[in-house]
């Protein structure tokens, strides 16, 4: 069975970064997954400030950083400094040094797909997982317990780009919080690619 929100239903659905973190009324809609919900990424190994806000907003879900997992590619032309960079992040968010894979190899899509493909065929057979690249912070609305109570098995959404307040999109950085850098919720590819 495929979950699949009505558009009257996705007006109301969270769709802005940082909708249960910062200001506003928070909640943690994941967080009764929380034992079997597993969380992945395949990565770049000079992409620290974006790691940061990616497993800080997963973590406020109800993600549990033992059950969070990367892999690791590094990218040719990185630093080591680079890399030692993004292990303190996950350190720091105390995710398992066993679940972080390094790889030095050329990127492929088929390298990608393995590894995702290795993660997810490690998993219980009763787990829900979340893939997101580490520049996709998805969001969920604060009642989520129906897709148990409905055996939903899969979610699909609507994706909101983030700008900052004078309409660029500026470089990350550390702090604050994503959601009040890019404070701003668009649909700039979805209004780009209809158009073309």
């Amino acid at each position: 069975m495929v979950d699949v929100a009505t558009p009257s239903e996705q007006s109301s659905l969270a769709c802005c970064v940082g909708r249960h973190s910062g200001g506003v009324k928070s909640c943690s809609p994941l967080e009764f997954l929380a034992p079997q919900l597993y969380l992945y990424s395949f990565l770049l190994s000079d992409d620290a400030v974006m790691l940061h806000h990616w497993i800080r907003h997963y973590l406020r879900l109800g993600v549990l950083p033992t059950n969070t997992a990367v892999t690791i590619r590094v990218r040719e032309g990185a630093s080591r400094k680079d890399l030692l960079e993004t292990i303190a992040v996950l350190k720091k968010a105390r995710v398992p040094r066993e679940s972080i894979r390094i790889l030095n190899r050329p990127p492929s899509d088929d390298l990608k797909m393995r590894a995702i493909n290795r993660h997810l065929a490690s998993l219980p057979t009763d787990a829900w997982a979340i893939y997101a690249d580490v520049d996709e912070l998805f969001d969920y609305p604060c009642d989520m317990s129906r897709v148990k109570r409905k055996k939903t098995v899969c979610l699909t959404g609507g994706m909101c780009d983030q700008m900052a307040f004078n309409g660029n999109i500026s470089e990350l950085q550390y702090e604050p919080d994503v959601s009040h850098q890019f404070p701003l919720s668009c649909r700039v590819r979805q209004r780009h690619f209809s158009s073309h």
